[in-house]
């Protein structure tokens, strides 16, 4: 059997000879019609959208084709035949594809860093160019023309890929698509794609969402509903970690920084992940918005990526000696040259998700599935791993018993040892496993073995495949427990169909036989809706919660039974009101209402007091008070500098850097004094120019005088008496009257 990729090759090579190849492809072009994409896919046994890595044109066959290398981001068509095909060498799902060459000769031509849609073979074991139609291997890639290949296969759009299920070490995630058909078997293609996830070590990475506690629910993050591992943070999340809870000494000089985040609207964009010093000044910076900015000691790295809103992105950040590597979606490769840095990020850093300092703007909002700091720049690019062709991989990720461990930061202990994981908390599905730290040698304080600020616990998923499925589907929110429903209170049914009271009983009420609910103590009304306060709230008090007050304006206590001393304006940082108007501050604050911070000494130089013992500096003064002057520029000839770089001269000197010297000579015959030397004109010489440098000599040169001279002059008119004669009359009138005359000058020579 031919393939069909020489179809279009043996049809040009059939009209004239290779030297006239060019002329034969133009003569096939007469009345050709190009095949759509839709057509091309039908006719073709692979259909890809791939990335060109880089391309062999230097090294072509006889027929003049070339091979290629391509990224596969996305296979439409042909699993079955890709997962026979040896991969390249590099690594990700990067393949070396043949028979691509020059347009002229019909060939489809490519060019490295462009995206294709793509309609391969199989030839001799590896992929080749497919040619159904001219130039019919490669389509510059267009949404439009990947949405009409979409159609024709019958699929819709794939899911978002689900979290990993380990967060180091290695996992496998799945993403999944439908079938718009009425019959799913006439859809070309795999329903499921599984890949390989969190390649790095976990000896090498730090789980900041576990180091931050977000994993613990803090004020202003939540679990987002539809993934387990998915947390959602508002503006009133403040997540931060010291940086020597990781690093001893200070950050590391090479790094990788590895996320999965989802932003809100473009009105909520700001920093994403910052590292701030004590100065308030942002050492390193990740913001996520129009485009991808990434600050580094005082320099800006910008990555024209947008960032859509409510939608997953995968980004890892890699930091070499040389480079900052942006490795974005899993298939977005984007380098830029380090600029020159200092080694050294300084002392007392705090990391945080959002800016620590407001003046860099508002909280971060969005949602974060992974958040992952090593210093090793490697790990970046072992975020995403390789799609998995072969379809027993989608049925073992499903059928898949063991643990999956998602905290990757591990401490370090001395003299101390984890305890066994615990049962798992699902026997199906997706539960939770914990274990604990506890000491060797019956050591019974912890602090005696376990270095500073340990995490005393350690959570991670189990799953233990996929549970049975109720069908009918439980109602009313009853839950699916091996097959059977388990109904929520006050319904009953093999699928919690029946209630059994007109209005469900609310705080764990019982709705007994006669249809009405039996209350706890806690709780009356028909429904038990109403909380009981015992004692009573008095003085218009409500009972919000059992036995809890809500109390009007000037009332406090338990009860509302005690006269609140009120501070209508508030006490501020930590403030408490002990008397009407009154406020007692807290160390380091002051003032009425303890909005002033204190500084002692203050700040000086116009440093400006942040905190307590605090200060920002202005630019060109340090240190702890401000006391010290920081300039850049050396002054020349005993100059002082002064801030802001600038340099206070000594007598006899001026300019920038005190570099020229105030002129002490007296210059002759025209000369001009600069840096203390006389510069003379042509003909003088000397420390004054007080010599002439030249013999005059004496010569004589013509020159013309123009001058003005009234003279008188006749004219006729006709005579007044006597019209028919003409009388002659006299007038002045000014000539000019030039001459020629010689004036001496000198020269000399």
């Amino acid at each position: 059997m031919r393939y069909r990729h020489c179809l279009v090759l043996s049809l040009v090579y059939s009209v004239v000879h290779w030297s006239h190849i060019a002329l034969s492809c133009v003569l096939l072009l007469q009345g050709w019609t190009p095949l759509s994409v839709r057509e091309r896919a039908a006719r073709g046994e692979i259909a890809a959208l791939g990335t060109v890595l880089r391309t062999f044109k230097d090294q072509r066959t006889e027929d003049g084709t070339y091979t290629a290398e391509f990224r596969l981001d996305t296979v439409y068509k042909g699993h079955d035949l890709l997962s026979k095909v040896t991969r390249s060498v590099a690594p990700g799902n990067v393949y070396n594809i043949s028979n691509f060459g020059n347009k002229t000769q019909c060939f489809a031509d490519v060019e490295a860093g462009e995206r294709y849609i793509l309609f391969l073979t199989v030839y001799s074991g590896q992929l080749s160019a497919q040619y159904e139609d001219l130039f019919g291997a490669a389509s510059d890639f267009d949404e439009s023309d990947e949405e009409e290949v979409i159609n024709y296969l019958g699929w819709n759009h794939w899911t978002p890929w689900s979290p990993c299920n380990a967060g180091c070490s290695g996992g496998q995630q799945i993403r999944r698509r439908t079938c718009s058909r009425a019959n799913s078997s006439d859809c070309i293609g795999v329903e499921a794609e599984v890949r390989t996830c969190n390649l790095f070590s976990c000896e090498v990475s730090h789980d900041l969402l576990t180091l931050m506690r977000v994993r613990e629910l803090p004020i202003g993050v939540t679990k987002s509903s539809n993934q387990s591992e998915t947390y959602t943070i508002s503006k009133q999340a403040k997540l931060s970690l010291p940086i020597s809870q990781i690093y001893q000494k200070t950050f590391p000089p090479t790094f990788s920084l590895l996320t999965k985040v989802k932003v809100g609207h473009r009105r909520t964009r700001s920093y994403f992940f910052v590292i701030s010093d004590v100065q308030g000044k942002q050492q390193v910076a990740l913001f996520l918005g129009k485009n991808i900015k990434f600050q580094y000691l005082g320099n800006n790295y910008v990555f024209k990526m947008d960032i859509a809103e409510n939608v997953w992105h995968s980004i890892a950040l890699s930091v070499d000696a040389t480079t900052v590597t942006l490795y974005a979606d899993c298939h977005n490769v984007i380098r830029k040259r380090l600029r020159s840095r200092e080694e050294f990020l300084g002392t007392n850093l705090m990391m945080s998700i959002g800016p620590y300092f407001s003046q860099y703007g508002g909280q971060f909002e969005g949602e974060v599935e992974q958040l992952v700091l090593s210093s090793d720049s490697e790990v970046a690019k072992s975020q995403c791993g390789l799609i998995l062709l072969d379809q027993n991989a989608v049925n073992n990720f499903y059928e898949m018993k063991t643990p999956f461990q998602y905290t990757t930061a591990k401490p370090i202990v001395y003299g101390s040892q984890w305890s066994a994981w615990s049962a798992c908390s699902a026997t199906c599905g997706q539960g939770m496993q914990t274990r604990a730290l506890f000491c060797q040698a019956n050591i019974v304080s912890g602090d005696s073995c376990v270095p500073v600020s340990p995490l005393p616990t350690q959570t991670r998923i189990c799953y233990f495949g996929s549970c049975q499925v109720c069908s009918p589907a439980c109602e009313n929110g009853g839950t699916c427990i091996h097959g059977i429903c388990s109904c929520a209170h006050n319904y009953t049914g093999t699928y919690c169909q029946n209630r059994l009271c007109d209005a469900p009983c609310l705080h764990e009420g019982i709705c007994t036989a006669n249809g009405k609910c039996s209350c706890t103590i806690s709780y009356t009304g028909t429904f038990c809706q109403y909380p009981v306060c015992n004692p009573p709230c008095q003085n218009g008090g409500s009972c919000v919660q059992p036995d809890v007050c809500s109390c009007p304006t000037e009332w406090t206590g338990p009860t509302c039974a005690e006269k609140k001393i009120t501070c209508p304006k508030g006490c501020y940082n930590g403030g408490k009101c002990v008397a009407p108007n009154v406020c007692s501050c807290p160390v380091g604050f002051y003032g009425k209402r303890c909005q002033k911070v204190l500084c002692e000494p203050r700040c000086q130089n116009g440093g400006v007091c942040v905190s307590p013992e605090l200060c920002i500096c202005p630019q060109g003064y340090h240190g702890s008070r401000c006391q010290k002057v920081k300039c850049n520029v050396h002054c020349m000839n005993g100059g002082t500098c002064l801030p802001p770089n600038q340099c206070r001269c000594p007598p006899l000197f001026y300019g920038k850097l005190c570099q020229r010297e105030v002129c002490r000579l007296i210059c002759f015959n025209g000369g001009r004094c600069n840096n203390n030397r006389c510069t003379c004109p042509p003909g003088f010489e000397g420390k004054h120019c007080e010599r002439r440098s030249c013999i005059f000599e004496q010569i004589q040169i013509p020159q013309r005088r123009t001058y003005r001279k009234v003279i008188q002059e006749e004219y006729t008119v006709p005579c007044d008496l006597r019209p028919y004669h003409t009388c002659r009359r006299t007038r002045l009138k000014y000539v000019l009257i030039t001459k020629e005359t010689y004036r001496t000058i000198y020269t000399c020579s």
